[in-house]
């Protein structure tokens, strides 16, 4: 057994609803329509609630609310609720580490809005299957969270040694754990069933690039232009096109997505 899947293992996270799999499949499918979606939604009473709970907060008036899961869905959208979903069982897992909230907050909103960043990238340049981006940019940095439940205090020490400057968060880490957050990231995806791309996104996003259409380097540019958000600084610039279009982009989704998911 692999230090990844010790880890993993015994950090014991609760995994995601298994319907979000079958969310992942629609969500890829071009024949799903928004019937498919709310039937599927309308099987589980905490699916039901959590989308229009979302339809109501984020779509809507005081005076129209939403009383049912497929006005919900038409309200929303069929690709946007299948996000709103995968990040509410997302923040679920994130927030399931007792004691760390204030952590977690940080890094679940750095997570979100990466996710956002590279929706919105997806979209600029209107790549295949833009859908998968939103949830690469969600899940890309779970890693951390995996190390973090497994020894809280082990962490701590991790960051510790980032403050300093001196080295990285992965080399950082592999100083502690013997492993890095990628790693471990990466096996949690394997673990979950979700999609190869999604590990490799999670595995790579601190890599070098590739190439501007390549997934796991548009995962990687906007975990880069998240952190210049969240530390004041200026915004990494790249040859091909412009970051601020990308965040102008990605900042109405992101306020839609914290009402929506209770992140505000």
């Amino acid at each position: 057994m692999t230090l990844s899947h010790t880890i993993v293992r015994e950090a014991d996270l609760p995994s995601p609803s298994p319907i979000i799999h079958h969310l992942f499949d629609m969500m890829f499918d071009p024949d799903t329509s928004l019937d498919d979606l709310a039937d599927t939604v309308s099987t589980d009473a905490g699916l039901s609630a959590r989308t229009l709970r979302a339809a109501n907060a984020a779509f809507s008036s005081p005076k129209q609310k939403i009383e049912n899961v497929r006005d919900a869905v038409v309200r929303i959208g069929l690709i946007m609720t299948i996000h709103i979903l995968t990040t509410t069982e997302i923040k679920a897992v994130f927030f399931s580490v007792p004691g760390q909230h204030g952590d977690m907050r940080q890094l679940w909103l750095h997570n979100l809005v990466t996710a956002c960043i590279a929706d919105a990238y997806a979209h600029h340049f209107n790549f295949d299957k833009p859908a998968r981006w939103f949830t690469g940019g969600l899940l890309h940095d779970i890693g951390r969270l995996v190390l973090l439940r497994h020894d809280p205090v082990k962490y701590t020490d991790v960051a510790a040694i980032e403050i300093t400057g001196e080295r990285s968060i992965c080399d950082a880490e592999r100083e502690v754990f013997g492993i890095s957050h990628e790693e471990v990231g990466a096996e949690l995806m394997k673990l979950w069933r979700f999609p190869d791309q999604i590990a490799e996104a999670a595995h790579h996003h601190n890599q070098p690039y590739v190439s501007l259409d390549d997934f796991r380097t548009g995962i990687c540019i906007a975990n880069e232009m998240a952190k210049a958000l969240e530390g004041d600084e200026p915004l990494p610039q790249y040859d091909g096109f412009t970051t601020e279009k990308i965040i102008a982009s990605a900042g109405e989704k992101y306020e839609l997505m914290k009402k929506a998911s209770g992140s505000a």
